[in-house]
């Protein structure tokens, strides 16, 4: 049995460890899965929301992280390749899918084989 110092010694132990408990979910909070969207009339200024989605697929590949959900919008998008930068996992995968039962088309006629910094 603890003396009553002991006891009043271990109560700051356990709210130190409880502290860093509840620090250490913190990123866990933040690094939630998001839906993002795509859409032949957007802009990749905008958030990348239903209502105001990203313009370009490649762009939105430099914004969405795993686990994250990528909709594009029916459409011909005139853009070469598509590259995602993040660390998708089987277990945490990214998803790039056509938006309900629209029809998107990635079409890269007129366009040069390359890399783009797109990033900007």
């Amino acid at each position: 049995m603890l003396s009553k110092s002991h006891k009043n010694q271990a109560m700051p132990v356990r709210l130190v460890v409880l502290s860093a408990v509840l620090l250490a979910c913190v990123p866990l909070i933040s690094s939630a899965c998001s839906t993002y969207y795509v859409a032949t009339n957007g802009n990749d200024n905008n958030p990348g929301t239903l209502t105001n989605p990203w313009k370009s697929i490649a762009k939105s590949g430099y914004k969405i992280k795993a686990c994250d959900t990528l909709y594009v919008r029916g459409g011909v998008y005139n853009e070469y390749g598509v590259y995602l930068l993040q660390n998708s996992t089987m277990a945490n995968p990214t998803r790039v899918l056509a938006y309900n039962n629209e029809s998107p088309i990635l079409d890269g006629t007129g366009t040069t084989a390359g890399l783009y910094d797109v990033s900007a």
